[in-house]
């Protein structure tokens, strides 16, 4: 999902992009300077993709601090039938997931 968020990043025409995850391994493996094997292949597209004109920055956030990006994934989920789910607004139903990401992370 990293792949196709930066893609529509791109292609949207974003060139500042902070990218948080609570994959710990995917920020090692993308912040590595070293080649990844072919069976990561994805991983060498993503810095690939970075490697174009603009900034990506990968952090790693607890999934504990994380829910309001859960719940908006699980909406896009709901909407299987399409490849892009594009909010405008934040959804009402995660309203309450960032007031809890905000109290986490301030702990």
């Amino acid at each position: 999902m990293l792949l196709e968020g930066l893609l529509v990043a791109w292609f949207t025409g974003f060139r500042k992009v902070i990218v948080e995850t609570d994959c710990a391994h995917a920020v090692t493996c993308i912040n590595s300077s070293l080649k990844a094997s072919s069976a990561l292949g994805v991983i060498n597209n993503i810095r690939e993709l970075c490697n174009q004109q603009w900034k990506v920055q990968f952090g790693q956030v607890q999934r504990e601090a994380n829910c309001a990006t859960d719940n908006m994934a699980n909406l896009v989920v709901a909407s299987w039938y399409v490849d892009v789910v594009r909010f405008n607004l934040p959804p009402r139903s995660i309203i309450f997931a960032v007031r809890d990401d905000l109290i986490s992370s301030s702990l």
